[in-house]
């Protein structure tokens, strides 16, 4: 995505999508993601892949209600993703959990997955929160 941050190139797909979507600073207004496909035209990496500035949006809108990000082999064939917001106590993002599988094991959003996903979020939170309590505050 051309409007993503260089720190968002390093996670994966799924993963960089929740930070643009649920970072409420790196989306005024509009989604910020959806505004840099309307400048500059989202490539198609697959057959998969969301190039439509307007179904991105939708599809942004669907991971701020659910929570949760999930890509189906829109980066890679063979390969998909979920990704889950790790909070800081202000409601702000600190990073995400995130796991990759062959898209044989991720055919559609799973629940299972999601539910974990959510533990492992909470858990990480937690942890910063008993080692790292400053890096929840910056």
């Amino acid at each position: 995505m051309p409007s993503a941050g260089t720190d968002d190139l390093r996670l994966p797909p799924g993963a960089a999508r929740d930070r643009l979507r649920q970072d409420p600073a790196r989306r005024p207004g509009r989604h910020r993601a959806a505004g840099g496909a309307r400048r500059h035209g989202l490539p198609a990496l697959t057959p998969r892949t969301i190039t439509d500035a307007g179904v991105l949006e939708a599809h942004l809108a669907r991971v701020t209600r659910r929570g949760v990000a999930w890509e189906f082999e829109e980066f890679l064939p063979g390969s998909s993703c979920a990704a889950v917001a790790v909070r800081r106590p202000d409601g702000g993002l600190l990073g995400c959990v995130a796991v990759s599988a062959g898209a044989a094991r991720f055919d559609g959003p799973d629940l299972r997955i999601e539910h974990r996903l959510r533990v492992a979020a909470g858990d990480v939170a937690a942890y910063f929160r008993r080692v790292d309590p400053d890096v929840l505050t910056h």
